[in-house]
C-alpha cells in the first residue's frame, strides 16, 4: 500500500508547515505563559479558511477531504498543541454534528458563520477591551459612524488589547455583504439575524455602542451617532487600554 501523498496533499502540508512555523511560532510561548490565546491569530487561521477545511463550500467551508484536515492538526500541534486542539474541537466536535445532522436552514444559520468566524461569544474576548457596536445597513446615522471606525478606531488601536465588535442587527449576510462590497470596508462584521444577541443588551434604536472592559462589565454606552459623542467614547476606550 502507497502511504505517499499525492502533489496536492504535499502542497497543503507545507502550507500549514509554514503558515505554522512564521504566525504560530512567535507567539506560542507567550500564549502559554499568559494562558490566553491570541485573537488576531484566530483571525489569521479563520481568513486562511483552517476552520472549515472538510466542509463544502457551500457553507464557507474549503471543501477539502480529511486528510487535509489531519494535515493541518499536525503541522498545528507541532508548534503549539493549544492551536491544534482549538481547530479540533472547532472542526470535529462542534461544526461535524451540525454539518452531519443539522437541516439546511441549520447549516445556514450556524455552520456557515463557524467556519468563516463570525460567529464569536463575548466570553473569548475577556482580557480585552471590546467596543460592541450594533448597526445596520440601511440606518443613516450607523453609516456615518462606520465610515470613522477605520482611522478612528482600528488605526488608532492597533496592536492594543482591543476589539471592535460591529454586529448587524436583523440582517441576513447578503445584505451586508453587499454593503461591504460597496463601501470597501475591510474589517469583519458579525451577524445578529434573529436579533438575539441585540435584545441582550437593547429593545429599540441604533447605532448604539457598549464599550466592555477586560472584565467583562459594560462600562460605557451611546445611543445614535454624535461627532463629540463617539469622541469622548473613544477616549473612553483609550483609557481602559491603558488600564493594564
Amino acid at each position: 500500500m502507497d502511504f505517499k501523498l499525492d502533489k496536492a496533499h504535499q502542497l497543503q502540508q507545507q502550507l500549514f508547515r509554514n503558515f505554522a512555523e512564521t504566525e504560530i511560532k512567535p507567539l506560542a510561548k507567550d500564549m502559554d505563559e499568559a494562558e490566553a490565546y491570541d485573537m488576531d491569530l484566530l483571525a489569521k487561521i479563520q481568513k486562511c479558511g483552517f476552520l472549515g477545511i472538510p466542509y463544502a463550500r457551500e457553507y464557507g467551508g474549503a471543501g477539502s477531504d480529511t486528510l487535509a484536515y489531519t494535515l493541518c492538526m499536525e503541522e498545528m500541534s507541532k508548534i503549539d498543541a493549544s492551536t491544534g486542539i482549538m481547530i479540533s474541537v472547532h472542526t470535529s466536535l462542534c461544526c461535524s454534528c451540525i454539518n452531519n445532522f443539522g437541516t439546511e436552514d441549520q447549516k445556514q444559520r450556524f455552520l456557515r458563520p463557524l467556519i468563516d468566524g463570525s460567529k464569536v461569544a463575548l466570553s473569548e474576548l475577556r482580557g480585552k477591551v471590546v467596543l460592541l457596536n450594533f448597526w445596520a445597513t440601511w440606518c443613516p446615522p450607523c453609516r456615518e459612524e462606520l465610515s470613522h471606525v477605520q482611522q478612528q478606531v482600528i488605526d488608532r488601536f492597533a496592536g492594543e488589547e482591543f476589539v471592535f465588535l460591529p454586529i448587524s442587527r436583523g440582517e441576513e449576510r447578503a445584505a451586508v455583504e453587499a454593503f461591504r462590497a460597496k463601501t470597501g470596508y475591510a474589517f469583519p462584521m458579525g451577524l445578529d439575524t434573529d436579533e438575539t444577541i441585540y435584545k441582550r443588551y437593547a429593545t429599540r434604536f441604533i447605532p448604539r455602542n457598549f464599550l466592555i472592559d477586560r472584565t467583562g462589565r459594560v462600562v460605557k454606552a451611546t445611543v445614535g451617532y454624535d461627532d463629540e459623542e463617539f469622541a469622548e467614547l473613544l477616549c473612553a476606550a483609550a483609557a481602559e487600554i491603558q488600564q493594564k
